[in-house]
């Protein structure tokens, strides 16, 4: 019995043809709604072909989408297409959930807010059902359920954590041929920071091979991108500041916030996080977060989005001492400017 399905729903991959047999044994289907990805890659249409199809073959579904700040400027959009295009089809409203790789708290009063601008249309996820017991992190964002209630079934039967995880011998066991094999949580995942199921824990940037696998997603090219790219010259134009810089024995997290002086919108922005050593320069895409007190403290809603965290793996880092700088590009402007921060990365050993 599969109690939830998560499919994309734009090509129904997981569902071989509309009458899988066995498809009584699935008790809900959730159909993704990632508006924006679908747009840019034009897929609406066929998004709105595979719910239909769902649709008429009687499956128990629901349709959510993941309402995340950073994608603010859509959300209007996204929810008005739905209730034109989708919802007479379905009777369905669109379900509304939280970013979970950014506070949580944060995000429930803004959702809800939207709710009862499309109440017709739209409802929130229910915050018992999105935790379902699972407990928070010092950040309050979700960890990643792969591998404990998220699983990805390939049509062949094989079980992984994750679907980017697949081939890479961390197979769960084959669901066809009823084996199961259990499933150690130190796994190192090599797509972590870049994927979009949440275990975003460090980078891992090493164990990425670029020619073998089609699916690095798009934060990736860009880290290979910013890499090729020479620092500017210090600026000393950003007000920042470095709230926690952890390491342990094999995560170093840094979290903080920052902004051009000049001003302008946080969300028109791009941040990155700089590690400089004697023989390396690393440019890192942190992810953004929600800072309400910054913007606060400043007077300036301009800067609620000016926070960033990032998670790295120390051995996806040469040992040496690094200092920790801030690159913000903004239109075809570049700031750049070291913190009196630094950190130092031992060997694998260490």
């Amino acid at each position: 019995m599969i109690s939830y399905l998560d499919i994309n729903g734009v090509d129904i991959k997981e569902l071989e043809s509309p009458d899988l047999e066995g498809k009584e044994k699935i008790d809900m289907i959730n159909i993704s709604y990632h508006f924006g990805s679908m747009k840019e890659l034009k897929l609406i249409n066929r998004w709105v072909n595979s719910v239909k199809t769902i649709h008429e073959n009687m499956y128990n579904y629901e349709i959510k989408m993941v309402a995340s700040p950073l994608e603010r400027n859509i959300w209007d959009e996204a929810i008005l297409f739905y209730s034109k295009e989708i919802q007479p089809i379905t009777k369905k409203k669109l379900t509304l959930c939280p970013d979970t790789l950014i506070n949580l708290e944060m995000q429930y009063d803004e959702l809800a807010g939207i709710v009862d601008s499309y109440k017709d249309a739209v409802d929130l996820y229910d915050r018992e059902r999105l935790f379902r017991g699972r407990r928070l992190t010092t950040m309050n964002t979700l960890p990643c359920p792969a591998g404990s209630r998220y699983f990805r079934i390939s049509n062949n039967g094989d079980i992984v954590p994750c679907e980017l995880l697949a081939g890479y011998n961390t197979k769960l066991g084959n669901l066809k041929r009823k084996e199961l094999i259990t499933f150690k949580r130190d796994v190192n995942c090599n797509y972590t920071g870049f994927c979009d199921c949440g275990w975003s824990t460090n980078l891992g940037i090493r164990g990425l091979n670029e020619q073998n696998e089609p699916y690095i997603s798009q934060r990736y090219k860009m880290y290979k991108k910013l890499q090729k790219l020479p620092l500017p010259q210090e600026t000393n134009n950003i007000t920042m500041n470095i709230d926690r810089l952890e390491k342990d024995d094999n995560i170093l997290k840094i979290e903080g916030w920052a902004f051009i002086n000049e001003g302008g919108n946080s969300e028109e922005i791009n941040t990155y996080i700089v590690l400089k050593s004697d023989k390396n320069i690393h440019t890192l895409v942190p992810d953004k977060k929600l800072r309400p007190d910054v913007a606060a403290y400043f007077n300036n809603s301009n800067l609620y989005d000016s926070g960033f965290f990032l998670g790295i793996s120390k051995y996806s880092l040469d040992p040496g001492e690094y200092k920790i700088g801030v690159l913000i590009k903004k239109d075809k402007t570049d700031a750049f400017q070291y913190t009196d921060k630094t950190i130092n990365i031992g060997s694998s050993s260490n």
